[in-house]
């Protein structure tokens, strides 16, 4: 039903999420380091 599609979304988005923070986080580390 729908309500399984809309909790692959949610969770879809929730991963693609935390996969950007994960990655600002490493650059925001990175640049510290280079500053």
């Amino acid at each position: 039903g729908w309500e399984m599609r809309v909790k692959t979304v949610t969770k879809a988005l929730v991963v693609r999420t935390a996969m950007t923070d994960t990655r600002l986080m490493m650059l925001r580390a990175v640049t510290g380091l280079i500053q």
